[in-house]
């Protein structure tokens, strides 16, 4: 009934146009008594040719999944997908959609970052192409973020689908004509001290927003996930540290954007909308405050000799520069969006807690700063000599933090109220 092929540990299972009361048990038959069913550690299930499955289907991969739990079914087509979304299979198995495919010819840019590029797909839509998301999994995972967000009440762009492009995998938004925020406050500098509010009024609202239930990952948990990834490359001893710093974050269930700054902000009909959520998640506010320290800053107040080793900061142009062009507002701004914002986040403390919070900001900004280069090193593991760079720059980094009081700085995680 079905065509089977095993490769290594993974058996493939070619399903046919239909599987219902009539064929499920016969497939199921076929499947669990196949020779290599029980030597395989992992079992695909192509539905490229499925049109349509019943209640039977569903219950032969329950079956199946129950045998391996490695379990995963591809290129499944709307009509399927809708069938495994209404049932709630979609959220108990592994399942891919056929993704629909989407040309960049033509496309007007409107913007490039670390995470990826944005184009304007018509006048109502964007489209997000990331750099580094290889999987539809996780591209799965950043479009339930944005929707978790949504639903929650956080302004944010609504997302419709993940496509697949010549560049890799992105996502489709709705998108009227919009500003991008940072675009607006060099425009007008007199409005920095206002600007400031919006800001750290965006900052509240996401340290009050409970995302319980909501399936959003942890930033504790994303944080470790990228520490393992380094295992081996960095001691055994600096990863236990790594892995202290982040477990000493209070583990909130409240949102965390991960890159919060005016870049990522749209001013869209009177309205004020995140974007670039890949790293959204839940957890303690610190981590937002420390995106934005980073960006507004600690930065241009890092040793300049450091600097330049830490990041690809062109030969003749100053760290202020590289930072201005970077974050796309220049230094004196910045440094009033700083005060500005965190005036207006910590409005409620006094100022001797709010200094000590500050404190902590800068830490963990550091420690943000050092995850990058973490990552650095993750990109660079084949390359003996890039890696051997990037890990002199994370002992210099990880050396600072290491010459601060942590056990003094943690206890500001108790004044933290807002």
């Amino acid at each position: 009934m079905v065509e089977m092929k095993r490769d290594s540990g993974t058996l493939t299972v070619v399903l046919p146009e239909r599987i219902d009361t009539n064929n499920a048990d016969g497939i199921h038959r076929e499947i669990m008594e196949c020779d290599a069913f029980p030597a395989s550690e992992r079992i695909i299930f192509d539905a490229m040719a499925l049109e349509y499955i019943s209640s039977a289907g569903l219950r032969m991969f329950l079956s199946i999944r129950k045998k391996k739990n490695e379990l995963k079914i591809i290129n499944v087509n709307d009509v399927c997908w809708q069938i495994f979304e209404v049932t709630g299979f979609a959220q108990i198995l592994d399942i891919e959609r056929v993704l629909r495919f989407v040309s960049l010819d033509g496309l007007e840019v409107l913007g490039r970052g670390r995470n990826g590029s944005t184009y304007r797909l018509n006048p109502e839509m964007v489209l997000k192409v990331y750099n580094s998301v290889k999987s539809q999994g996780e591209a799965n995972r950043i479009l339930l973020n944005v929707r978790q967000a949504f639903v929650r009440g956080i302004p944010t762009m609504i997302p419709f689908e993940v496509v697949e492009t010549p560049d890799g995998l992105g996502t489709v938004f709705e998108m009227f004509e919009a500003e991008c925020f940072s675009t607006f406050i060099t425009s007008h500098p007199e409005k920095t001290e206002d600007a400031a509010k919006t800001i750290g009024n965006l900052a509240l609202k996401l340290s009050s927003t409970d995302l319980t239930g909501s399936g959003v990952m942890s930033r504790r948990d994303l944080l470790l996930w990228s520490i393992q990834e380094v295992e081996g490359l960095i001691s055994e001893e600096d990863i236990s540290t790594l892995r202290y710093y982040v477990e000493s974050a209070p583990n909130r269930c409240t949102a965390v954007h991960g890159d919060l700054h005016a870049r990522n902000i749209m001013m869209c009909n009177g309205e004020y909308l995140l974007i670039d959520m890949d790293d959204f998640s839940y957890g303690h506010p610190v981590w937002d405050l420390a995106a934005i320290d980073r960006v507004y800053n600690l930065l241009v107040k890092l040793d300049t000799q450091l600097m330049y080793e830490t990041y690809p900061i062109p030969e003749g142009l100053t760290v202020d520069a590289w930072v201005t062009k970077v974050v796309q507002v220049p230094l004196y701004q910045r440094e009033a969006l700083w005060k500005g914002i965190t005036d207006c986040y910590f409005e409620k403390l006094s100022t001797d807690d709010r200094e000590k919070c500050l404190a902590l900001i800068d830490f963990y900004t550091l420690f943000l700063i050092l995850m990058e280069v973490v990552e650095m090193c993750r990109n660079v593991r084949n390359d003996p000599e890039a890696l051997a760079d990037r890990k002199q720059v994370f002992e210099k980094l990880l050396n600072l933090l290491r010459e601060q009081d942590f056990e003094s700085l943690k206890g500001a995680f108790d004044l933290w109220n807002v």
